[in-house]
């Protein structure tokens, strides 16, 4: 009679949002401000801000409304 795998299944979850260590970084906010329209060159529907990391103050990218963009 064979074995059976009782092996158990592990589901790993996804982070929603990635860490700041994972985010691409920008110099300045004209630099980050560049990076977007050179997004939405290709996607028009795809709505970002800049930010500036309190961490380290590089600028980011940010795709949710909750944070304050600073234009």
């Amino acid at each position: 009679m064979p074995r059976r795998n009782k092996s158990l299944h592990i589901r790993r979850q996804v982070p929603k949002s990635a860490p700041d260590d994972a985010k691409k970084t920008y110099r300045s906010q004209r630099e980050a401000e560049n990076a977007i329209k050179a997004v939405q060159a290709y996607r028009p529907e795809v709505q970002l801000d800049t930010y500036q990391s309190p961490n380290d103050g590089l600028w980011r990218l940010t795709s949710s409304s909750s944070q304050q963009p600073n234009k």
